[in-house]
């Protein structure tokens, strides 16, 4: 256990700046769906009421079929890791690591904004149901993992003498970790956002 704390205070001091990096690229992804909702031209706004009321009344009603929405947002999950995965081996996995921490960033302002700019106060509530559960889960994940990429994309791209066999095995180790992890993030995303959203769509329906 000791070894373990040890070991995570070495990564995290050793990719300090990874770190700062993914953390500004969620946040500047945040507050760019929000200014991005803020900026929403009247039929836009009108549109997105629309169809989020819709949404809500469906749910009310019958919940989706929450098997195919797990494999759905499964395949997405693990479509993005691979890929991410994928670019470790190249310097462009720097960039494109920060470009995918931001665009989850900007989803998630952008879905918040829009909850409390629809529903006020019940926005809130409305958010914690649908995007607290897997965001407490995908977020920490998300960072570490664009970590763990960016890292590997230094490695390999200045081609360093020695342990590239054991740094390859642990990024596969740890990229299997991850993929367990968003395997679990999907997995409340699909059986227990639904059915809070379906408890707190009684607010606005």
């Amino acid at each position: 256990m000791i070894k373990l704390a040890v070991d995570l205070k070495h990564h995290i001091k050793k990719n300090l700046l990874f770190y700062i990096l993914a953390g500004a690229a969620f946040l500047l992804g945040i507050v760019v769906g929000c200014i991005n909702y803020m900026v929403l031209s009247g039929d836009e706004a009108s549109y997105l009421e629309e169809y989020m009321g819709n949404f809500f009344l469906s749910v009310n009603g019958k919940l989706p079929n929450l098997g195919a929405v797990f494999w759905s947002v499964l395949l997405e999950n693990g479509k993005l890791v691979l890929l991410m995965w994928l670019f470790g081996f190249s310097l462009i996995g720097i960039p494109f690591a920060l470009f995918v921490i931001g665009t989850r960033g900007f989803v998630y302002g952008f879905a918040i904004s829009a909850f409390l700019g629809m529903y006020g106060m019940k926005g809130t509530l409305i958010a914690c149901c649908a995007l607290l559960p897997q965001l407490l889960i995908y977020t920490p994940a998300l960072l570490a993992l664009g970590v763990n990429v960016m890292d590997s994309s230094l490695f390999f791209s200045i081609r360093r003498k020695g342990g590239t066999k054991q740094y390859f095995i642990r990024y596969v180790i740890l990229t299997l970790i991850f993929l367990g992890i968003f395997i679990l993030a999907a997995a409340v995303e699909s059986y227990v956002s639904p059915v809070l959203v379906k408890w707190v769509s009684n607010l606005v329906v």
